[in-house]
């Protein structure tokens, strides 16, 4: 028996099929983009089962030939009789029959997978792979799309940097970029990280953060303004916006905007900024202010929704004169 999955003939024969299965890394977004996607055009997308690994990050399990890579699904599971964990412990056996060969230094301290095989990425998963690269500290790794992973080490103040800069432009000119956060390597567990803001590193970091929040928030804002306009809803998605100095181009800060006279799901940034209407209908930016200082002293008119991911915060109503006052609003650019 074959079962057909995204064009592939898979065989309803575990012991044929195992062979071509492979974990998969992906960015948590990419399930919530597809749930999206299939709200918008009433059909359904085949997701398969997965589990939540390091922060942002999810492994599913795939079925890899040279024509094409399909997910498999819960159906094709029970069909093979088997669950997740079985096979992905095939799964991780077969990756690591696959990555005989070591990665390359790209520059002092810093290492680069060069397979090639749509599967860089997902050789995070093999810790124990990783574990093999000498590097100074603990292991940091970037993931900027699926045939590039990255390695130096927590102490390597210039690899860090350099790791920063080349995960930056691969992952803004790679189309099938992945995450441009980083991962620190604590014994077998993945966990996020960016240096201490003391650190030379740190504001290359600070900017791969912005720069995939707005990625990931931006395209999330898409796919709802299309839902909102096909279900009639009258609720607005805010967009994480970037503010960058007008020479260097740096990145500045994140923000977003609470408008006057409407619902809004606002997403999470560094600053809020506070707009309304003067009476000939023009906008007009009352100031900004702090994260953190917002949700403290407006903690009633600001809501966290779990529903989505990335998180957004749902408000139903335009701060008060006296709300403003308690926020202590600040002129833009402060």
């Amino acid at each position: 028996q074959i079962s057909h999955i995204s064009g592939l003939e898979i065989p309803d024969s575990f012991p044929k099929a195992r062979v071509h299965i492979l974990p998969k890394i992906r960015d948590h977004f990419y399930y919530t983009a597809l749930q999206l996607q299939s709200q918008l055009s009433q059909k359904p997308y085949p997701l398969g089962p997965y589990q939540v690994w390091a922060d942002n990050l999810s492994v599913e399990l795939v079925y890899d030939t040279e024509r094409a890579i399909a997910t498999i699904t819960a159906d094709q599971l029970a069909t093979w009789g088997k669950s997740y964990d079985e096979v992905l412990t095939v799964a991780r056996d077969n990756l690591w029959q696959m990555s005989n060969k070591s990665f390359l230094e790209a520059s002092p301290g810093v290492y680069v997978s060069d397979w090639q095989d749509n599967h860089d990425a997902s050789r995070m998963f093999l810790h124990d792979l990783i574990w093999q690269m000498k590097v100074k500290g603990d292991h940091v790794v970037t993931i900027p799309h699926r045939d590039r992973l990255m390695i130096t080490g927590s102490e390597d103040e210039q690899g860090l940097v350099r790791m920063a800069q080349e995960t930056k432009k691969e992952y803004l000119e790679n189309p099938r970029r992945l995450t441009a956060l980083a991962f620190r390597l604590n014994d077998d567990t993945w966990q996020p990280y960016v240096p201490a803001p003391d650190h030379p590193a740190y504001p290359l970091f600070r900017e791969l953060h912005i720069i995939y929040w707005a990625n990931v928030y931006n395209e999330q804002k898409q796919l709802l303004d299309k839902l909102h306009s096909k279900e009639g809803l009258n609720t607005l998605v805010g967009g994480y916006n970037v503010a960058s100095e007008r020479f260097t181009q740096n990145i500045v800060m994140s923000y977003c905007i609470w408008g006057d006279g409407a619902s809004w799901l606002l997403p999470r940034t560094e600053k809020i900024g506070f707009c309304c209407m003067n009476e000939s209908g023009k906008p007009i930016v009352l100031g900004m202010a702090d994260w953190e200082q917002v949700c403290h002293s407006l903690g009633d008119l600001i809501q966290e929704d779990n529903s989505f991911y990335p998180v957004r915060y749902r408000v139903t109503q335009f701060p008060s004169e006296d709300h403003l006052k308690k926020i202590q609003l600040k002129p833009v650019g402060e």
